[in-house]
């Protein structure tokens, strides 16, 4: 085959042939994409994107690249775009990556059981890929009156499959591989939802939104009467997540609770008591100015009776109302999301009577720019997660940029933090730093990633909170939650399973992308800046450490009974007095 002149430029380069997969003729305009990947393995910020063409024989080159790690991605009109991960190019040389076929987009047909929700309303589908190229969007689409649902252009992937309903509410999802056309078919487990909602002794209309596990959401309502009625995905645990939202004297209110409702046949009773313990007071500055609009939270303190949260903001004059707190104790701080403010003061809401005056005093922050680097290169889209404890306390999180850094606003004197580094897929670093320069670099080590087995024992018919925490420490003082575990890895490999017996469950998680070190899973109670102070000066809390080796596996397990029944004793004695 003539190629013609093909002219040589310094640095690395890539070259391959394209081909229709149907009948291995050449594709001619075909772009070829190329992004440089990070020691996270996720492709940088498009800072540089070396784009090429295909010719009439399918051949391309992309030339004048530096070595590195790339993640290449081959496409063409009405086709499917091939993507290649890591491709490792070196100094001087050219990497041929081959022929790559391109084939037509494929088409999924699902059929939803039942085929329309409840109301009568048809079912929306949406298809999303777990890895996403550049510019890849989700594919949606409305289901018929008979609950079939076609989804077309995909290309061969592992997809997130989620069950809409007409509001927007999910009921569930499923990630299934599709490497050809297929046909699905997928049952939606919908149940009905009556109960009431009451504050103290009156009625109270809210919105509700519950959460059931996975990924399911649902947001009902309840009328003037405190009447709850509504669909969401049967739960697959005997407890909920209630995010309560309502107005009182113009000002809005917000409460989590953890809610156990009664499950008959398909209609599951819920009825939320919220108490009506108040604390109020007024956030000002060091000079005792007020601070109108700052958000003001109350969350359990360490032994609180029950897992709650309030939330609520300012006004003009810098004052606070929160309503619905349980009779126990509270840490109440104000701040905003993302950006710490006030110290964190200890309330002991010991009845129903309102607390108050309450002065919280939001302390001045600094900024501090981390520097991710790890086998001397930026690491880019990392996420760095700080947890620590000066005047304020404080757990916050940020995405590093192109260049491998993060902007982070922290109080002025704190001086020592958990820093968390990951990626969606893979945990790589945990360790205690010093924040007392306003540059931090963070260099990752060059380690093989490990896999984690971990089993987790217990009651399920009590909310989590009655056990504390589950918390993985590693030997370097740092330390990182389950549940955090579960969501960074839930995209790429993570592999869970649960057993039931009675009111006991197991579950295990299989993690395949930790970075080497010691692990210990252990409970706390403690909120995480309390947790972090403690490790970072040592005082870690007793458990059997397992050592992870680069490449290699560990197993932890961890029984919550002891826990538990620890936690319903307190309980029952906090009852008695």
């Amino acid at each position: 085959m003539q190629l013609g002149t093909l002219p040589l430029r310094s640095g690395a380069s890539l070259s391959g042939w394209t081909r229709r997969d149907s009948d291995q003729l050449p594709l001619r305009d075909v772009r070829v994409a190329v992004y440089p990947t990070t020691a996270s393995g996720e492709p940088a910020a498009p800072l540089h994107t070396w784009k090429a063409a295909s010719d009439e024989h399918g051949f391309f080159q992309v030339h004048g690249l530096q070595p590195g790690s790339y993640r290449v991605e081959v496409s063409a009109a009405d086709h499917v775009p091939q993507v290649f991960e890591a491709v490792e190019l070196a100094a001087g040389a050219e990497t041929l990556l081959g022929t790559v076929l391109l084939t037509a987009p494929l088409r999924l047909t699902l059929q939803l059981v039942p085929p329309r929700h409840p109301n009568g309303q048809p079912w929306m589908v949406r298809a999303s890929p777990v890895l996403r190229l550049a510019a890849e969007d989700h594919v949606e689409v409305r289901a018929d009156d008979h609950g079939l649902a076609e989804l077309g252009g995909l290309r061969p992937a592992e997809y997130s499959l989620q069950v809409t309903g007409p509001e927007g509410e999910s009921f569930g999802s499923q990630t299934r591989r599709i490497t050809a056309d297929a046909f699905l078919v997928l049952e939606v487990p919908v149940v009905e939802v009556k109960g009431t909602v009451r504050l103290g002794d009156e009625p109270l209309a809210a919105t509700v939104r519950l959460e059931g596990g996975k990924t399911d959401r649902a947001e009902i309502t309840s009328d003037e009467d405190g009447r709850l009625g509504g669909w969401i995905r049967r739960p697959d645990r005997p407890w909920l997540m209630a995010t309560v939202l309502w107005q009182e004297a113009g000002e809005p209110r917000r409460r989590l609770v953890e809610v156990v409702p009664g499950l008959e046949g398909d209609v599951l009773e819920l009825d939320i008591d919220l108490p009506a313990g108040v604390i109020f007071g007024e956030v000002v500055d060091p000079q005792g100015e007020p601070q109108p609009g700052a958000q003001v939270r109350a969350t359990p303190a360490a032994g609180a009776s029950r897992f709650t949260e309030v939330r609520g903001e300012t006004d003009a004059s810098g004052r606070f109302h929160l309503t619905g707190l349980d009779a126990t104790r509270y840490l109440v701080q104000a701040g905003s999301a993302g950006r710490p403010g006030s110290e964190a003061v200890r309330i002991d809401l010991a009845s129903d009577l309102p607390v108050g005056d309450v002065r919280l005093v939001v302390w001045p922050n600094r900024t501090v720019t981390i520097q991710v680097t790890r086998r001397g290169q930026s690491v880019a889209g990392a996420v760095v997660s700080l947890a620590g404890f000066g005047r304020v306390p404080v757990t916050i999180e940020g995405t590093t940029d192109g260049r491998g850094q993060v902007e982070l606003e922290v109080p002025e004197d704190l001086a020592q933090s958990v820093a968390t580094v990951f990626a969606p897929s893979q945990l790589l670093w945990s360790g205690c730093v010093s924040l007392a320069a306003d540059a931090v670099p963070l260099t990752l080590p060059n380690h093989t990633p490990g896999a984690l087995l971990l089993s987790l024992g217990g009651r399920m018919d009590l909310p989590p909170d009655l056990g504390g925490q589950q918390v993985l420490l590693t030997g370097e003082g740092g330390f990182v939650g389950y549940s955090a575990l579960v969501q960074w890895n839930r995209r790429r490999g993570a592999e869970r399973h649960f057993e039931q017996e009675g009111d006991r469950g197991l579950e295990r998680l299989h993690l395949p992308a930790m970075a080497p070190g010691r692990y210990a899973l252990t409970w706390s109670a403690a909120p995480d800046w309390e947790l972090a102070a403690r490790s970072c000066a040592g005082a870690l809390p007793e458990a059997r450490w397992a050592e992870l080796p680069a490449g290699g596996e560990a197993e932890l397990q961890a029984d919550s009974s002891a826990a538990q029944a620890r936690r319903l004793r307190e309980l029952a004695e906090s009852a008695e007095r």
